[in-house]
């Protein structure tokens, strides 16, 4: 699943992340000067966050 945000200051962002996660609810997040620049990074997150979690 993907969720997109706008307006949201990075603080908001990282309690809201760290809320998921502590739930087990493995998150993808990024930034960028556009929502395709953003996407590709919170996707590669997201993959990077998988496998971390597959070697835990």
């Amino acid at each position: 699943m993907q969720i997109f945000l706008w307006n949201v200051t990075q603080r908001k962002l990282w309690q809201s992340v760290v809320i998921l996660e502590e739930e087990k609810i493995s998150v993808g997040y990024g930034y960028g000067s556009n929502k395709t620049v953003a996407a590709r990074k919170a996707e590669e997150k997201l993959e990077d966050r998988l496998l971390q979690t597959e070697l835990d």
